[in-house]
């Protein structure tokens, strides 16, 4: 299971809408120093992504919750959004620059690259059904693993010292 730190930011029922905290190792970026990767994402308005989870028992606003996953349904996950669609971007492409060169004797290249451009859409096309019928699929739904209590960072730990 891979685990990840979240905070529940709002209740629906038994649904629970929680934002998943993005971790750094050394913690400089929660206070906005160190590398400067916390400047871009202010500059690029990064947000939080905001999950749907089932609500465990006794719950409110602003609990800390760690979120789990089955780590073969990210790996599948994975899989499908970035290998498919660049496989049917090769794959298509090979075709193109078969057809061009067999049957019109033109530049294989520019068909080639229509080709491709018409696998990578496919593909990107096959990855939205294939998200949507996943969608409902418990497997690759994240769910509150615990709750986590007076949880202190290392960065925080340190400054303590």
């Amino acid at each position: 299971m891979i685990e990840e730190r979240a905070v529940v930011v709002a209740l629906d029922g038994e649904i629970a809408w929680v934002e998943a905290r993005r971790d750094t190792l050394c913690g400089a970026c929660a206070t906005g120093g160190g590398c400067g990767a916390s400047l871009f994402a202010k500059a690029l308005g990064f947000k939080a992504p905001r999950l749907r989870v089932p609500k465990s028992d006794a719950m409110a606003v602003g609990d800390r919750v760690i979120l789990g996953i089955d780590e073969r349904a990210l790996v599948r996950g994975s899989f499908a959004a970035y290998v498919v669609p660049i496989v049917l971007l090769l794959i298509l492409a090979l075709i193109g620059e078969a057809v061009a060169s067999r049957w019109l004797a033109l530049n294989s290249e520019l068909l080639a690259v229509v080709f491709g451009m018409c696998g990578l859409a496919l593909g990107f096309a096959w990855l939205r059904r294939h998200t949507q019928r996943l969608r409902l699929d418990g497997r690759y739904q994240p769910v509150i693993l615990r709750r986590e209590e007076n949880v202190i960072t290392p960065h925080c730990a340190r400054a303590r010292n």
